[in-house]
């Protein structure tokens, strides 16, 4: 049955960011919004394709709110001005514009407890958003990471810190870094973005573009309960290890780490991309998703 959705367009720093919404499905509305972001080289179609199929439906029949929400560059969002497109933007304008707006947007149009879900970088930025402006942290009940883990490096991924200067003269030829023709996904990245993921390896940090704001620390301020999921088989970024070092830097206890994979009970090996569009997903890693943010609100 198609689903019908709602398009919204949030102003963020001259652009227009792409929300689209699905309402809950008729007469289930139980009152719990879920905020989706994408990561890096994506857009909301990895939780709700053109089939009108995944995480977004699954949720949606559930009767939750869901929103898709996309940051500047990708999807649907619109730029300022008329072509050629300026691309100089990075991580920084991710989570000090793109999310704190889309949150407030959300915010306006839910009343009831809010989740964020994030897919890769979209998960670690939210974080530091959040960590940003705490204000915001009223307005959410948890924080669900998915495959999100910190380029830093520390653990001495040295193929991969290899591939980040050619990523990062690609970006620079080109203005900006190409997904589609290089696989990486259905959306370009900023030259400022494979800058600041160069900057990370080499240093082992997790800063600002300048150097001012040490994202590390910022994170020390989200207080909120987490859940972090990772598939065995994640070998972009996101193993384990980076998950659970990530998940360690949020204050208290309230957080829990689910490793989806057969060494951990699981029937099937997730990868980075699977966990969330794997044909599995929705019998797996969802189920376990949304059983958490039960808990969490005490149902």
């Amino acid at each position: 049955m198609l689903i019908e959705t709602v398009d919204h367009w949030v102003p963020s720093g001259g652009h227009g960011l792409y929300l689209q919404e699905i309402p809950a499905a008729n007469g289930k509305d139980n009152g719990v919004g879920v905020l989706f972001l994408h990561g890096a080289f994506s857009n909301q179609r990895l939780f709700f394709n053109h089939d009108q199929q995944g995480a977004g439906r699954y949720f949606h029949e559930l009767g939750y709110p869901v929103f898709l929400g996309n940051m500047r560059g990708h999807g649907r969002s619109r730029w300022p001005g008329h072509p050629p497109h300026d691309w100089s933007w990075s991580f920084d304008d991710y989570v000090e514009a793109d999310i704190p707006a889309l949150l407030g947007f959300v915010g306006k149009h839910e009343a009831g407890p809010l989740f964020v879900v994030g897919h890769g970088l979209g998960g670690y930025a939210a974080a530091v958003s959040l960590g940003l402006f705490p204000e915001l942290q009223r307005q959410v009940s948890g924080l669900v990471l998915l495959a999100s883990a910190i380029n830093d490096y520390r653990d001495g991924d040295k193929g991969r810190r290899l591939e980040l200067p050619l990523a990062r003269l690609l970006s620079r030829l080109h203005g900006r870094m190409p997904g589609r023709p290089l696989r990486l996904g259905p959306a370009d990245e900023p030259p400022g973005l494979i800058r600041q993921f160069s900057q990370w390896a080499e240093q082992g940090s997790f800063k600002s573009l300048d150097g001012q704001v040490d994202y590390a620390e910022v994170l020390a301020k989200v207080t909120l309960p987490v859940y972090a999921a990772v598939g065995e088989g994640d070998t972009h970024q996101a193993s384990s290890a980076r998950v659970k070092q990530l998940v360690q830097r949020f204050p208290g206890r309230d957080h829990f780490v689910q490793v989806f994979g057969p060494q951990h009970g699981y029937p099937r090996r997730f990868g980075h991309y699977d966990i969330v569009v794997g044909r599995h997903a929705d019998e797996i890693v969802f189920p376990a998703v949304e059983a958490w943010m039960r808990r969490t609100l005490g149902h």
